[in-house]
Protein backbone atom coordinates (compact mmCIF):
# COMPACT_ATOMS: atom_id res chain seq x y z
CA UNK A 1 0.00 0.00 0.00
CA UNK A 2 1.40 3.45 -1.08
CA UNK A 3 1.77 6.29 1.35
CA UNK A 4 -0.90 8.13 0.15
CA UNK A 5 -3.50 5.39 0.32
CA UNK A 6 -2.60 4.55 3.88
CA UNK A 7 -2.17 8.35 4.65
CA UNK A 8 -6.00 8.47 3.80
CA UNK A 9 -7.29 5.15 4.71
CA UNK A 10 -5.75 6.35 8.82
CA UNK A 11 -7.20 10.10 7.99
CA UNK A 12 -10.62 8.46 6.76
CA UNK A 13 -10.72 6.42 9.81
CA UNK A 14 -9.90 9.19 12.42
CA UNK A 15 -11.99 12.50 10.81
CA UNK A 16 -14.94 10.18 11.85
CA UNK A 17 -14.48 11.28 15.47
CA UNK A 18 -13.06 14.43 14.63
CA UNK A 19 -13.71 17.60 15.83
CA UNK A 20 -16.54 19.44 13.50
CA UNK A 21 -15.59 22.27 11.11
CA UNK A 22 -17.69 23.81 7.84
CA UNK A 23 -16.29 26.27 6.01
CA UNK A 24 -19.07 29.06 4.93
CA UNK A 25 -19.01 28.74 0.86
CA UNK A 26 -21.70 30.87 0.13
CA UNK A 27 -19.69 34.35 -0.34
CA UNK A 28 -18.23 33.71 -3.60
CA UNK A 29 -20.30 37.11 -4.78
CA UNK A 30 -17.92 38.94 -2.15
CA UNK A 31 -15.20 37.65 -3.70
CA UNK A 32 -13.03 38.63 -7.02
CA UNK A 33 -11.48 35.96 -8.98
CA UNK A 34 -7.92 36.71 -7.71
CA UNK A 35 -9.64 35.74 -4.36
CA UNK A 36 -11.45 32.91 -4.79
CA UNK A 37 -8.17 31.63 -6.17
CA UNK A 38 -6.41 32.00 -2.86
CA UNK A 39 -9.68 30.96 -0.87
CA UNK A 40 -8.98 27.31 -2.99
CA UNK A 41 -5.13 27.45 -2.30
CA UNK A 42 -6.09 28.04 1.22
CA UNK A 43 -8.31 25.22 0.95
CA UNK A 44 -5.68 22.89 -0.22
CA UNK A 45 -3.36 23.52 2.27
CA UNK A 46 -6.11 23.09 5.16
CA UNK A 47 -6.77 19.71 3.57
CA UNK A 48 -3.76 18.90 2.89
CA UNK A 49 -2.63 19.26 6.62
CA UNK A 50 -5.82 18.38 7.83
CA UNK A 51 -5.25 14.36 6.18
CA UNK A 52 -1.38 14.50 8.27
CA UNK A 53 -2.76 15.75 11.41
CA UNK A 54 -2.75 13.09 14.61
CA UNK A 55 -6.30 14.73 15.14
CA UNK A 56 -8.05 15.54 11.74
CA UNK A 57 -11.43 17.49 11.77
CA UNK A 58 -14.81 16.32 10.39
CA UNK A 59 -14.57 19.06 7.37
CA UNK A 60 -17.84 20.25 5.62
CA UNK A 61 -18.18 23.04 2.77
CA UNK A 62 -21.27 23.96 2.93
CA UNK A 63 -23.49 26.59 1.29
CA UNK A 64 -21.44 25.28 -1.58
CA UNK A 65 -23.44 26.14 -4.88
CA UNK A 66 -23.53 23.38 -7.67
CA UNK A 67 -21.47 25.10 -10.48
CA UNK A 68 -20.46 28.42 -8.41
CA UNK A 69 -17.70 30.27 -8.68
CA UNK A 70 -15.90 28.74 -5.61
CA UNK A 71 -16.93 25.34 -6.29
CA UNK A 72 -15.17 25.99 -9.87
CA UNK A 73 -12.60 27.44 -8.14
CA UNK A 74 -11.47 24.56 -5.94
CA UNK A 75 -12.08 21.98 -9.06
CA UNK A 76 -9.33 24.10 -11.26
CA UNK A 77 -6.61 24.58 -8.24
CA UNK A 78 -7.46 21.39 -6.15
CA UNK A 79 -6.31 18.38 -7.79
CA UNK A 80 -8.96 15.70 -7.09
CA UNK A 81 -11.52 17.98 -5.18
CA UNK A 82 -14.14 15.51 -5.88
CA UNK A 83 -12.35 12.89 -4.03
CA UNK A 84 -11.68 14.92 -1.13
CA UNK A 85 -13.06 13.61 2.44
CA UNK A 86 -15.51 16.18 3.09
CA UNK A 87 -18.93 16.67 2.89
CA UNK A 88 -20.37 19.01 0.84
CA UNK A 89 -24.03 20.76 0.79
CA UNK A 90 -25.66 23.19 -1.02
CA UNK A 91 -27.22 24.41 2.35
CA UNK A 92 -26.40 26.68 4.50
CA UNK A 93 -24.40 25.42 7.79
CA UNK A 94 -27.79 26.61 10.42
CA UNK A 95 -30.34 24.38 7.60
CA UNK A 96 -27.50 21.42 7.63
CA UNK A 97 -26.99 21.63 11.07
CA UNK A 98 -28.82 22.55 14.19
CA UNK A 99 -28.19 26.09 15.14
CA UNK A 100 -27.71 25.52 18.81
CA UNK A 101 -24.46 23.78 17.78
CA UNK A 102 -22.77 26.20 15.41
CA UNK A 103 -20.03 28.84 16.54
CA UNK A 104 -19.20 31.24 13.87
CA UNK A 105 -15.49 32.02 14.32
CA UNK A 106 -14.79 35.51 13.55
CA UNK A 107 -12.46 37.77 14.16
CA UNK A 108 -14.93 40.79 15.21
CA UNK A 109 -15.96 38.36 17.88
CA UNK A 110 -16.13 40.12 21.14
CA UNK A 111 -16.29 35.82 22.52
CA UNK A 112 -12.69 34.51 22.84
CA UNK A 113 -12.88 30.53 22.02
CA UNK A 114 -10.72 29.01 24.63
CA UNK A 115 -11.49 25.52 24.24
CA UNK A 116 -13.20 23.22 21.59
CA UNK A 117 -15.84 21.38 22.46
CA UNK A 118 -16.85 18.07 20.47
CA UNK A 119 -20.68 18.97 20.56
CA UNK A 120 -20.15 22.35 18.84
CA UNK A 121 -19.60 22.79 14.97
CA UNK A 122 -16.97 25.61 14.16
CA UNK A 123 -17.89 27.64 11.20
CA UNK A 124 -15.52 29.35 9.28
CA UNK A 125 -16.52 32.38 6.69
CA UNK A 126 -14.93 30.98 3.10
CA UNK A 127 -13.43 34.41 2.22
CA UNK A 128 -10.59 35.46 1.54
CA UNK A 129 -11.22 39.51 1.57
CA UNK A 130 -8.11 41.82 0.61
CA UNK A 131 -10.17 44.87 0.97
CA UNK A 132 -11.14 43.49 4.52
CA UNK A 133 -14.86 43.53 5.09
CA UNK A 134 -15.26 43.84 8.67
CA UNK A 135 -18.33 42.67 10.35
CA UNK A 136 -19.05 40.55 7.74
CA UNK A 137 -19.47 37.04 9.11
CA UNK A 138 -19.93 38.09 12.64
CA UNK A 139 -23.36 39.92 10.97
CA UNK A 140 -23.85 36.66 8.82
CA UNK A 141 -23.85 34.36 12.34
CA UNK A 142 -25.91 37.28 13.87
CA UNK A 143 -28.62 37.53 11.36
CA UNK A 144 -29.45 33.67 12.12
CA UNK A 145 -29.02 33.49 16.00
CA UNK A 146 -25.35 31.60 16.15
CA UNK A 147 -22.94 32.31 18.81
CA UNK A 148 -19.78 34.07 17.25
CA UNK A 149 -16.17 33.79 19.18
CA UNK A 150 -12.77 34.35 17.63
CA UNK A 151 -9.31 32.84 18.34
CA UNK A 152 -7.44 33.93 20.93
CA UNK A 153 -4.68 35.33 18.81
CA UNK A 154 -4.30 38.44 20.46
CA UNK A 155 -3.77 36.79 24.19
CA UNK A 156 -1.49 34.16 22.73
CA UNK A 157 0.76 35.27 20.23
CA UNK A 158 2.98 37.89 20.18
CA UNK A 159 2.41 40.49 17.15
CA UNK A 160 4.36 42.59 14.97
CA UNK A 161 2.80 45.81 14.21
CA UNK A 162 3.07 46.95 10.22
CA UNK A 163 0.99 49.90 10.42
CA UNK A 164 -2.05 51.24 12.90
CA UNK A 165 -4.91 49.08 12.43
CA UNK A 166 -3.31 46.34 10.95
CA UNK A 167 -1.54 43.40 12.77
CA UNK A 168 0.33 41.01 11.58
CA UNK A 169 1.86 37.40 12.87
CA UNK A 170 5.76 36.52 12.40
CA UNK A 171 5.59 33.44 9.81
CA UNK A 172 7.53 31.38 12.71
CA UNK A 173 4.21 31.99 14.78
CA UNK A 174 1.52 32.15 12.63
CA UNK A 175 2.03 28.76 10.68
CA UNK A 176 3.61 25.34 12.59
CA UNK A 177 2.57 26.60 16.05
CA UNK A 178 -0.88 26.88 15.41
CA UNK A 179 -1.86 23.49 13.60
CA UNK A 180 0.62 21.54 16.24
CA UNK A 181 -1.67 22.85 18.68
Amino acid sequence: MGCRIRVRARAAELIRSGVRVAIDCSMDGAMSDKELKRLAGQLRQAYSANLRSPRPFQLYLTGLARGGRIQQAFRRRCTGFDNYLVQTTEKPHYEYFSPSELVYLSPDSKNVLWSIKKSCVYVLGGIVDETVKKGLTEGKARDVGIDTARLPVKECMRMVTVNPGHVSLPFNQGSGDVLSS
